[in-house]
């Protein structure tokens, strides 16, 4: 039997020559790339070239816009008082279930606690459905066609079709959710966050309870970054399912929980790719062990990262068909109406912009992710202070975007 004080590096396969050597080139490397970023950063102090200089002038930007947009809120007023905001009132779908009649049974005329659908001015609770489907087959007797209730805008829309479910009826209505969201206030967050967070990385890295410098070179993570994203990215989406007519409380509850889970998928394939460059630096010592783990953790990165383009991706095909799908149909076309007139009810450019000026704008963060692993698993462990700059521009242009956007789609005087 072997000692026990034989060491674990011996009773372990060690690497190959040309494994080391790959390794050593690429901790090289790094080492140089640290070396760089630390000397720019040194020579231009309060410059633009070092990534922790342009995050700092991320975050007083961020911090600038809410200094304006709460400025515009209290000076910037409409003609009758009233501040320029938009809120919107937010309703939920749901199903009601009706249990069929037999064929002999007698036809009633409905009455008014039939839940049958009534004009919306005369709605007396929160609860009243807005709509109902399929009247007429639901109750049994002649009652009007639900469409034909509202405005004569929407003559030409047919009605949502009922489904069965055993022996019951079930159909689609929604309701008044009794909640709103203030659209200038969801901007005014997303750039607040922004400010915190950066702010708060740059303050915390100075008194060493966050090494935000050391932990981009030499680790290429900056975890706060996707915990700030979790939170602003989904107030982003939220304002931009608004921009297109999405006030659906639970759709928008689900959108907003999915770009979370991505931006938590994004910082734990970062931090994995973290562990692999801690387990390059002592593969010497550990043996083939710990080159065998380390692929087994980019197998593990990769899904994250693709996982969160499958989440983020289900986001903007729900608004994308959402907003097409309102563009054109019958809900916006008008019985007789001439062609100019139709394409009145279209939306405004202001929110085709939004829309995909933010599409472009997400995918970027996500190639940026999958260039940075891609360049890792190449070896290429010297770029990270380039990843950093690139996400803090990428989050500084897409707020500012979106933020000014709806500011003067909304709430511009003219």
């Amino acid at each position: 039997m072997e000692s026990g004080g034989r060491s674990r590096s011996k009773c372990l396969p060690t690497l190959g020559a040309e494994q080391k050597r790959r390794l050593r080139y690429q901790l090289e490397r790094a080492e140089e790339a640290v070396d760089e970023e630390l000397t720019r950063y040194v020579k231009c102090g309060a410059g633009w070239c070092s990534f922790f200089s342009l995050n700092l002038f991320a975050a007083g930007l961020h911090a600038v816009w809410v200094l304006v947009f709460c400025l515009l809120w209290a000076l910037d007023k409409r003609d009758n008082g009233e501040h320029r905001d938009i809120v919107y009132p937010l309703h939920v779908g749901y199903s009601l279930w009706f249990q069929q009649l037999p064929k002999d049974a007698p036809r009633t005329a409905p009455t008014s606690n039939t839940s049958l659908p009534v004009p919306s001015s005369v709605l007396p609770a929160a609860r009243t459905p807005v709509f109902v489907a399929g009247g007429k087959e639901l109750v049994g007797g002649d009652v009007p066609n639900p469409t034909s209730i509202f405005s004569p805008v929407y003559e030409t829309c047919e009605r949502p079709k009922p489904a069965m479910v055993g022996t019951m009826t079930v159909s689609p209505s929604w309701a008044d959710a009794e909640l709103t969201l203030s659209l200038h206030w969801i901007v005014v967050s997303f750039f607040a966050l922004s400010a915190l967070f950066q702010g708060s990385v740059a303050v915390l890295d100075a008194t060493g309870l966050y090494p935000y410098r050391e932990g981009v070179m030499a680790r290429g993570t900056n975890w706060l970054r996707f915990l700030e994203y979790s939170f602003s990215a989904s107030l982003m989406v939220v304002a931009i399912a608004l921009q297109i007519g999405l006030t659906d409380a639970w759709m928008l509850f689900a959108l907003a929980a999915l770009t979370w889970v991505t931006q938590v998928l994004g910082g734990l394939a970062e931090l994995t790719m973290a562990t692999e460059l801690d387990l390059m630096r002592t593969a010497d010592d550990a043996g083939a062990s710990a080159d065998k783990i380390r692929r087994g953790l980019a197998t593990q990165r990769w899904a994250a990262h693709f996982a969160g383009w499958i989440t983020q991706g289900a986001v903007f095909v729900v608004l994308l068909a959402h907003f097409f799908e309102s563009q054109g149909t019958c809900e916006y076309s008008v019985r007789g109406a001439s062609a100019a007139h139709h394409d009145e009810r279209r939306a405004p450019d202001f929110v085709y912009a939004i829309v995909f000026a933010e599409l472009v704008l997400f995918v970027g963060f996500g190639v940026t992710q999958t260039a940075q692993f891609a360049l890792h698993d190449a070896g290429r462990n010297f770029f990270h202070a380039h990843v950093e700059r690139a996400y803090v521009v990428q989050s500084l242009v897409s707020k500012t975007i979106l933020g000014w956007l709806v500011y003067g789609g909304n709430f511009a005087p003219n």
